[in-house]
């Protein structure tokens, strides 16, 4: 499942970057992460290590840099869910019979195999 997933990864990563409101939350983040190092030290993995003492400057900057942060992520998100959207309508085109109602006699027998760490349907029999 990993290349399906890196692939879907990076088509999204791709649409975005299209986006100039998605490019400007990025410039924003860059600039709030390049003026503020403690912010750096709050998204580093390994946390925070000693007490942070923040002016309101500082409080400002990681307010403004969460919001950021979260608007970035739901950008992502809604990006995938679109992209989601996407593929299921053109799989539900693909398999659009002019018959509104299938008997289960005529239905797609389906089996999930793995195959190089991506998982494949592969359509074993159909009746017609």
């Amino acid at each position: 499942m990993g290349m399906f997933v890196d692939y879907i990864e990076n088509e999204c990563e791709r649409l975005l970057q299209e986006s100039p409101q998605f490019t400007e939350l990025q410039r924003e983040d860059h600039e709030l992460l390049d003026e503020y190092p403690f912010l750096n030290m709050i998204t580093d993995s390994n946390g925070v290590t000693k007490v942070l003492d923040l002016n309101y400057a500082e409080t400002e900057a990681l307010t403004k840099f969460c919001l950021v942060e979260e608007d970035i992520n739901c950008w992502k998100r809604l990006q995938m869910y679109l992209l989601g959207i996407a593929h299921a309508m053109w799989i539900i085109e693909l398999f659009t019979f002019p018959v509104t109602l299938i008997p289960p006699e005529r239905m797609i027998t389906c089996a999930l195999t793995n195959s190089q760490d991506c998982q494949i349907i592969k359509i074993i029999s159909w009746k017609l």
